[in-house]
């Protein structure tokens, strides 16, 4: 599936986005609110603990100015949260809350019956992400002033960060050794570009190495 596409599919879902920067967040709800205005929405009303600028929802390309006028800040019973974890941690959500938008707080939030879409930044380049769905799926974005675009990433580097995504969620970290020695029976490749690619991905941001041992950058949460 491409990477708009698991962008599409989240929105379509009771949804909650976890991700440090509120600049890819509100870009992601841009998206969202625009799918929900289309389904027949009159109007949404987000819960803002961020302190929300509504002319930033511009930037995600896919709001007009008409439809901000639709957005409502504060009210009842909100359809969006826009909030930081630790303000809302302690919280039940209504079954009107569509979408979830914070910092932290994937397990509960998936406890609570959102499907989760984890989104952190890849080191290479500003402005390129790595999606990870609760159910595995992942995609590259790049977020920037024209939009939410696909992000280019090698194709083999995609195959390889996936075997490592998938083997993490079953073994959690492994050592680098055993890390190349994957990549080269899944891959079909030699061990230098199988290390090549490791190290590429190191300083893609998409993979750290600590004492030996690969994992996912912020495998941490993610487990």
């Amino acid at each position: 599936m491409a990477s708009l596409e698991i962008l599409e599919d989240a929105v379509n879902k009771r949804v909650a986005f976890i991700s440090r920067s509120r600049y890819v967040l509100v870009s992601i709800m841009g998206l969202h609110i625009s799918r929900l205005l289309r389904k027949g929405y009159s109007s949404i009303c987000i819960e803002d603990l961020w302190g929300l600028k509504m002319e930033s929802m511009l930037s995600s390309k896919y709001l007009s100015r008409e439809d901000l006028s639709r957005i409502r800040i504060g009210c009842g019973e909100p359809d969006i949260v826009y909030a930081p974890w630790i303000n809302i941690a302690g919280r039940k959500f209504s079954r009107d809350v569509k979408g979830v938008y914070t910092d932290s707080g994937k397990a509960i939030l998936f406890s609570r019956g959102f499907y989760v879409v984890v989104i952190r930044p890849m080191g290479y380049s500003v402005g390129n992400y790595i999606i990870e769905t609760w159910d595995e799926k992942i995609g590259y974005i790049h977020v920037g002033d024209d939009g939410i675009k696909e992000a280019w990433i090698p194709s083999k580097h995609v195959e390889a960060y996936q075997k490592i995504f998938e083997a993490f969620r079953i073994y959690g970290s492994f050592r680098f050794l055993d890390a190349v020695n994957m990549l080269v029976r899944e891959l079909g490749i030699d061990r230098a570009e199988a290390r090549k690619i490791l190290e590429d991905l190191v300083g893609m941001g998409m993979i750290i190495i600590t004492r030996g041992m690969i994992q996912p950058a912020g495998g941490s949460e993610n487990h």
